[in-house]
């Protein structure tokens, strides 16, 4: 599931964006500690699906607009001044952003939006995932990541493999263009530090994480092994990994852990609409 997959990597990269101990034990660690939190990429994704859930429960699916997403986003951004916000977040119309916020905060979409595999799903997937960009993160870099992440989500949803994620992704950032792209090995990564808040340099290295994991927690270890934006970039590639891998984690016990009273709540309510609408869809 997209949004459980981008909540639980937000949560659990959470302590080592800033903080990255050398010879420490990432592939044994215990994941949920005290020191882990939500941040900035959960309140965002919450915000997200609650844009979706209010269309559809007022019958305008159809009509969701840049403008809602935005207004939303900055309803969420008062009510949680704290919770990391980067410095290229703004709700301005005029900004043209290219950080990775576009990319991490749009797996609802795919858990709400891409309820079957056909044309118009898919199409309104890609318009909607724009939408979501255009008023803080009006880039074409930004359109770029926030696309290719939820096309591979969504490839990942109706059944396509890892070969088929690899030769999409190649073709989204080829090597010649890009720093950082999926045929490049994890391992040539070690010890580099890849730390970058833009779409362009963290969308690949996620699904790079993605791609060469086994499960879902190894998915989660290989991101918090790097030098990275450990929270973003898992939040970005939870929202694949989600939908590939079972999460075994007690996700609820997490989320009621780490979440605040109306979070949590929220995220039952996006979690409630995903059913309904997975239901619909098969009594249609």
């Amino acid at each position: 599931m997209g949004i459980v997959g981008a909540i639980i990597g937000d949560i659990v990269g959470s302590r080592f964006e800033f903080n990255h101990p050398e010879d420490f034990d990432y592939e044994n660690c215990e994941l949920f500690t005290d020191e882990c939190k939500y941040t900035d990429d959960t309140v965002m994704s919450i915000a997200t699906g609650v844009t979706i859930v209010k269309a559809i429960e007022e019958d305008r699916l159809n009509n969701l607009s840049a403008y809602d997403f935005a207004n939303m986003y900055r309803k969420y951004g008062i009510k949680y001044p704290k919770a990391g916000y980067g410095d290229m977040f703004d709700d301005s119309e005029s900004n043209e952003s290219y950080g990775n916020g576009a990319a991490m905060r749009i797996s609802q979409i795919i858990d709400l939006i891409a309820i079957d595999y056909s044309d118009e799903s898919f199409g309104k997937t890609i318009t909607k995932t724009i939408s979501s960009c255009l008023i803080t993160h009006n880039h074409p870099e930004a359109f770029i990541g926030a696309t290719t992440t939820n096309v591979c989500a969504y490839m990942e949803k109706f059944g396509f493999n890892k070969t088929d994620i690899y030769e999409f992704s190649k073709y989204a950032y080829p090597k010649e263009k890009y720093r950082f792209g999926v045929e490049i090995s994890l391992s040539d990564y070690k010890d580099k530090n890849l730390w970058s808040a833009t779409c362009q340099n963290s969308v690949p290295v996620a699904i790079s994480c993605f791609l060469e994991s086994e499960s879902y927690e190894d998915f989660l270890r290989k991101v918090i092994c790097m030098r990275c934006d450990t929270d973003t970039i898992a939040a970005i590639g939870g929202n694949i990994a989600g939908e590939y891998y079972p999460i075994k984690f007690d996700t609820d016990e997490i989320f009621k852990r780490y979440l605040d009273k109306d979070l949590y709540n929220d995220l039952q309510k996006i979690l409630e609409m995903k059913k309904w609408r997975e239901k619909e869809m098969t009594n249609y």
